[in-house]
């Protein structure tokens, strides 16, 4: 009797989401085609299926740089319910804070079609300076040092504090403070980007490529010439600019050779941060196919091809902090002709990576222990070039030196002008939410009564409950204050 066989390879098992009723469901993992797919089965809705990876080799690979977890000094939760219902952080949580986000207002003015936040809001907030503070404060406590913190919207620039509150989050002990933004208010507006000058974010620029017909389909206007206007401020004024391309397929995967090359030109440019869009928020009533959608490793594929592999597929490696589906990154640097090298290409980090995987404490010589304790600090979700502290880029000067491959002996700030970066963030949706995955977040955001949430898990399961940034959830944690000239009302989405 002849059996029938199976297209697919079975390569593991999670817990997930129904894409139409959100029901906690079995997930399977599968490989097919050499493709990475998620196939679940909810008793109401019946099978679903998304691509999760297009090249499950670099998958596989990635699997044996996962670090153990740094775990936070305070909890804010307990295991009540499960994940994801008790976040907090919760004990049942596999990593600390690398990367916390505060969003200080809903106002935005742009209603863009991808956001991942709700659309057409209909009351405007704005966090008040002590709440802000207070934020800060519990963040610090449950990690001694936060690595980053993220000022985010709505549009943040918009908020009447925002200068004093990057001021605030400065003195506190925190390595990097960077501020989200759709560069609105830079491109039209010098007094203020001069005033960001003096304290000197990190900018986290959204920018969707070169082409202004993406514009009008990812943010609902042609925005390419503030886009531009904001660039030239922020280049004028030597200010540290992460680029934020959110890319969908079909639309503008074609942008990346350009942003990238961008990037390797500008000094002030220091980092490329991609996203691929995922299904939330405005993007939810999108019409994106869940098996024909850009993944982490589809960016990567696509960045070989566009550069004609000045950067290679093989130069990211996994971010081991938190889960190889979720990020990856690769550390480019410029020659004496400003041609790009992966550092990966002159220096063996899955050599280190490995090491860290696979032991609990460092028990050779002392050069090798700083060159564990480098891979950590640059394979992270909290690494981003252009801070103050100089962290990463002295962390990839001990690397290079304890190899003694090339013989760079650059000081770090000198050094820092020929890094670049580029990172993939794959978030999470409606149709890939991966139970594995949001145990390991570290990226995390926090809530005016303290608690930090993992990104994802917020914006599928908690904004739009009683624990979201809402009005009335403000009202009801913080009394009437909230009225007194931090809030006011609004007829439309801007």
């Amino acid at each position: 009797m002849d059996r029938a066989i199976g297209h697919h390879m079975y390569y593991g098992f999670t817990r997930s989401i129904c894409p139409v009723c959100t029901e906690l469901i079995n997930a399977q993992l599968l490989i097919r085609d050499d493709q990475l797919i998620m196939r679940k089965f909810c008793p109401q809705h019946g099978h679903s299926e998304t691509l999760v990876a297009t090249n499950v080799d670099w998958v596989n690979s990635s699997r044996t740089a996962i670090k153990p977890p740094d775990l936070p000094l305070e909890l804010g939760s307990e295991v009540k319910k499960g994940c994801p219902n008790d976040c907090g952080l919760c004990p049942d949580h596999q990593q600390h804070t690398c990367f916390a986000q505060i969003e200080i207002t809903n106002v935005c003015d742009l209603d863009c079609p991808i956001c991942y936040t709700p659309p057409h809001a209909t009351r405007a907030w704005y966090l008040g300076r002590e709440r802000f503070e207070w934020m800060i404060d519990q963040a610090v406590a449950r990690e001694g040092l936060l690595n980053q913190l993220a000022i985010t919207g709505g549009e943040p620039t918009l908020h009447p504090e925002i200068l004093d509150f990057i001021r605030l989050a400065k003195r506190r002990n925190i390595e990097g403070v960077l501020l989200f933004t759709n560069g609105n208010r830079i491109a039209k507006d010098e007094e203020f980007a001069r005033a960001l000058a003096d304290i000197r974010p990190t900018i986290y620029l959204s920018f969707d490529g070169f082409n202004p017909e993406v514009y009008k389909q990812t943010r609902g206007k042609d925005l390419l010439p503030l886009k531009l206007q904001c660039l030239e401020r922020l280049s004028k004024y030597n200010i540290s600019t992460i680029l934020v391309p959110a890319i969908m397929k079909g639309l503008n995967d074609d942008q990346l050779g350009p942003i990238i090359e961008y990037l390797f030109k500008t000094p002030n440019v220091l980092t490329v941060q991609v996203q691929p869009v995922f299904a939330l928020g405005g993007c939810a009533g999108m019409s994106i196919n869940s098996l024909d959608r850009i993944t982490m490793t589809g960016v990567m594929e696509a960045i070989e091809a566009q550069t004609h592999g000045q950067v290679k597929m093989s130069d990211f490696i996994c971010v081991p902090c938190h889960h190889p589906l979720c990020g990856s990154t690769s550390y480019i640097l410029l020659d004496e002709q400003d041609q790009p090298l992966s550092l990966t290409r002159f220096v063996d980090v899955k050599q280190f990576l490995d090491y860290v995987t696979n032991r609990s404490r460092a028990d050779m010589t002392d050069l090798f222990k700083l060159s564990r304790s480098a891979v950590e600090a640059i394979a992270s979700a909290s690494a981003v070039l252009g801070t103050e502290t100089g962290r990463v880029e002295e962390s990839i000067m001990q690397l290079l030196t304890s190899v003694n491959c090339c013989g760079l002996d650059t000081p770090p700030r000198a050094f820092r002008k020929r890094m670049k970066q580029i990172s993939i963030h794959a978030f999470q949706d409606l149709y890939s939410w991966d139970q594995n995955r949001a145990q390991k977040c570290c990226v995390h955001t926090l809530l005016p009564d303290g608690r930090a949430i993992p990104f994802c898990n917020y914006n599928i399961f908690h904004r739009n409950t009683g624990d979201a940034w809402t009005y009335q959830y403000q009202l009801e944690q913080f009394g009437e204050t909230y009225k007194m000239g931090q809030v006011k009302e609004i007829t439309d989405a801007a």
